[in-house]
C-alpha cells in the first residue's frame, strides 16, 4: 500500500474514503463500480487501485436502494434428504454469480409448514 493511502482504522472503507484518496468525487467512485457507466480507462484504473489498497468493496445493499433491484434470488429448500440438493444449489449459485446475482438460500421444514411463510418473507424483504 502506498504510504499516503491508509485504510480507515476500525471500520470498513467507504466510497468517500476512496474518493478522497483518489482525488475524485464520491459520485465518480460510485460510477466506477457500475458496469454500464462510461469513464476514462485511466480514471477507472486509478479508482480501482485505490479501492483495492483500502479494501473497499461496494455495498450491495446501498446499491439496491438506488437501483431498486437487489440482485438476490431466493431459493427455498425443503427436502434435505435428496442427495442431489447440494449439487443443484451449487449449480444455481454458480449460474447466478455468472449473471451478477447472488443466491439467498432458505432451508425450511415443509412438514412444519415453513415453506409458504419463508417464500412470503423472501418476496417482501428481498
Amino acid at each position: 500500500m502506498s504510504p499516503h493511502i491508509k485504510a480507515p482504522l476500525g471500520r470498513r472503507a467507504t466510497s468517500y474514503d476512496v474518493a478522497v484518496a483518489a482525488g475524485v468525487a464520491q459520485s465518480t467512485v460510485s460510477r466506477c463500480f457500475r458496469p454500464d457507466s462510461e469513464m476514462s480507462a485511466s480514471t477507472r484504473a486509478r479508482i480501482q487501485a485505490v479501492a483495492a489498497q483500502l479494501g473497499y468493496v461496494p455495498n450491495a445493499l446501498a446499491r439496491s436502494l438506488i437501483t431498486k433491484r437487489s440482485n438476490l434470488v431466493a431459493v427455498i429448500v425443503t427436502d434435505f434428504t435428496l442427495r442431489a440438493n447440494p449439487a443443484i444449489v451449487g449449480g444455481i449459485g454458480r449460474a447466478l454469480a455468472e449473471a451478477g446475482k447472488q443466491l439467498l438460500l432458505f432451508a425450511v421444514d415443509a412438514d412444519r409448514g415453513e415453506a409458504a411463510p419463508a417464500a412470503a418473507q423472501a418476496a417482501q424483504t428481498y
